[in-house]
């Protein structure tokens, strides 16, 4: 539906009293080359402008009303071979005026279905705008835009150049105090701070001037919030900051001290980032967890996305004091986990780990396998040990496991990036097991398996692989040093299991004292 002033068609400006759409689609497309399909919207008309006498005015356009309700926009960017991109059930209402490379617009723009990255948000967003686009110079200038996110108001202003890639900000965002809620589930939707599905409340409050690359923006400014409470369907026990403020400068993000509470777990932390508009940021960040219980760190770690712990259940403390300093190559988990430096130190009980079969892949190897079906995991009645961590790998030289069959004690390096294994396995079965697989009459006796003084069967392993997909296999080297002994003594009241593995195959780890 489509109304134009009749007055207008004999001047100069055409003026169009209102357009009315019913469900329209709208395609923007940009190409390899950077141009948008609407790049030469409010343009002058070149030949024809210079084959008038009237060359030197400006032809106008107005519109007093455009109003669309229920629209479908799609935005294709072949430049970044993005896929395509949808937004639907749109609603604006908008006032424009177009001059000679220029169209200025005011109104109400919302979003009813808003859906990111398969995430539905579950409330709409709306947006109270004027702007003005000027498409040859690939400048839009916002001055003024409300944001609603849901029922959260965010004031923005400003800038953005188009016309390069990537596009330059020039944006000043004010939020005032308000809930948190919104903007975290808008957040995650990006992967941007928590992880998708992730509920936040709290407050918060933001003001913040962007400028530069859209890439990696200058900021300044400061961010706040207080009373925040995390959880989602896998966090048994919400995780809650009292008060937490971002300092934002051009030279670094600073934190101030935090902390973050999970049921009766406190970890205390901070961190700051400098150049971080450069290709090698510098991280300084600090975790520290005295008398952490395992529940409450796997909540902590589930509420930022982070799964690595999500194989391991069970009850018991751990200490932590980990430090990540130095330069990375980007801010993403990866890069930080590698300039992780630290210690750890377990006293777990009752503890599960799925994914492998201790009991199975032992029986494998030391040639009594049809005595042990095969399980997809693996029950531990006390685990304990230290860790220390340097460059993100984890090294370990007293991980002691106590099992139904027996003692384990481990030694080696585990990649917290990678997931990659390295690790010396000793198995100890008890004399109680030993005798009911019959002893020596093992399939693998003087072979994988051998017996101790007082007659338990030892079995050296090595595990590669990753921690959701470890391999195991026979220790050939210790194996080697064991056939040569014929036998090796039991362990000893008070004496660490790897003492008494190095005092017969000269070190535990391939011969390192």
């Amino acid at each position: 539906d489509t109304r134009v002033s009749l007055s207008s068609l004999f001047g100069r400006n055409l003026d169009v009293e209102s357009i009315d759409l019913e469900r329209p689609t709208l395609e923007l497309i940009r190409n390899k080359r950077g141009n948008w399909n609407f790049s030469t919207l409010g343009a002058p008309g070149g030949t024809a402008n210079a084959a008038s006498p009237r060359a030197g005015s400006e032809r106008g356009v107005s519109l007093e009303r455009l109003s669309i309700h229920d629209g479908h926009v799609a935005v294709t960017d072949l430049q970044r071979a993005q896929g395509r991109t949808v937004f639907d059930h749109i609603d604006l209402t908008s006032r424009l005026a177009a001059g000679t490379g220029r169209t200025a617009a005011a109104g109400n723009l919302k979003l009813n279905a808003a859906r990111f990255n398969g995430v539905d948000l579950g409330y709409p967003i709306a947006v109270d705008y004027d702007v003005e686009l000027k498409p040859l110079e690939g400048l839009l200038s916002i001055n003024r835009a409300k944001v609603l996110v849901g029922k959260t108001p965010i004031d923005v202003a400003g800038s953005l150049t188009t016309n390069t890639t990537p596009a330059q900000l020039d944006l000043l965002i004010k939020t005032g105090d308000v809930s948190i809620s919104e903007i975290a589930r808008l957040a995650s939707a990006f992967g941007v701070a928590f992880a998708p599905g992730t509920n936040v409340s709290g407050r918060i409050e933001a003001d913040v001037k962007a400028s530069g690359p859209a890439s990696k923006p200058a900021l300044n400014g400061r961010i706040s919030g207080q009373d925040l409470k995390i959880s989602n369907k896998d966090i048994t026990q919400p995780v809650e900051v009292r008060a937490i403020e971002l300092r934002l400068s051009p030279a670094e993000i600073r934190s101030n001290d935090f902390t973050a509470v999970s049921g009766k777990t406190n970890v205390a932390a901070r961190f700051m980032v400098r150049q971080y508009t450069s290709a090698s940021p510098f991280i300084d960040m600090e975790l520290r967890a005295p008398n952490a219980t395992l529940p409450e760190i796997q909540s902590m770690a589930r509420a930022y996305g982070i799964k690595g712990l999500d194989q391991i259940n069970g009850n018991g403390n751990l200490n932590i004091e980990m430090r990540a300093a130095g330069p990375v190559e980007s801010l993403d988990s990866g890069n930080l986990i590698r300039a992780l430096k630290g210690s750890m130190s377990l006293d777990f009980n009752d503890v599960r780990i799925s994914g492998f079969d201790l009991a199975h892949e032992l029986g494998v190897i030391g040639g009594f396998a049809a005595s042990s079906s095969e399980q997809k995991f693996t029950d531990i009645i006390k685990l304990a040990g230290h860790i220390a961590v340097t460059d993100g790998i984890a090294h370990t030289d007293d991980l002691k496991a106590q099992t139904a069959l027996g003692e384990m004690s481990a030694a080696g390096t585990g990649d917290l990036s990678s997931d990659a294994l390295s690790v010396k396995l000793l198995a100890v079965l008890s004399k109680t097991f030993t005798d009911k697989l019959g002893g020596g009459r093992i399939g693998g006796y003087m072979r994988t398996a051998f017996a101790n003084e007082t007659g338990e069967i030892v079995i050296p392993v090595t595990v590669t692989g990753t921690f959701k997909q470890p391999r195991f296999a026979p220790d050939a080297r210790t194996i080697v040093e064991m056939q040569k002994q014929r036998f090796i003594p039991a362990f000893q009241p008070g004496q660490k299991p790897a003492d008494t593995i190095r005092g017969i195959i000269g070190g535990f780890l391939g011969g390192k004292k």
